[in-house]
């Protein structure tokens, strides 16, 4: 296919009217995608709840070993 004829194939198809299908299919996938985000988000999240909750508990210890009863 000459040049042209691609371009002009890739034109009408960008500027085609989507059909009901079509539509629900992009918006699903993007969703597809959005919730694969999220998680991502909520690992990293718990992750650091995670690491946060170590170094609270470490240093807590820490305190309990020199004597401090109190570490707020």
């Amino acid at each position: 296919m000459k040049m042209r004829a691609l371009l002009a194939n890739f034109i009408k198809e960008a500027i085609r009217p989507r059909t009901t299908q079509e539509i629900v299919g992009i918006e699903l996938r993007e969703a597809y995608l959005a919730k694969l985000e999220a998680e991502t988000t909520l690992e990293y999240a718990k992750s650091m709840v995670d690491y946060n909750q170590s170094r609270i508990d470490r240093l807590t210890n820490r305190l309990l070993d020199l004597g401090v009863h109190d570490g707020t």
